[in-house]
């Protein structure tokens, strides 16, 4: 079994949450949208610990939707 040939687990399980095409395709572009904002922002190994911790929240957060919206 390839993981090649399987269709995306994450786009079939939105379309059966009730998501349209478009709307999945609109979040996964808004999703590796944010990814990209939120990698730009990085706080940097220096900053507040909370800070650090709001950022890895944030890329967990934009890589989980990219995984469901994307595939």
């Amino acid at each position: 079994e390839s993981a090649e040939e399987a269709p995306k687990e994450g786009p079939q399980m939105a379309a059966a949450a009730g998501y349209s095409t478009e709307d999945i395709a609109r979040n996964c572009a808004a999703a590796r949208k944010n990814l990209e904002t939120y990698r730009a922002g990085n706080p940097g190994s220096d900053a507040e610990p909370e800070a650090q911790i709001r950022y890895q929240e944030n890329i967990n957060k934009a890589t989980d939707q990219i995984k469901l919206f994307c595939g």
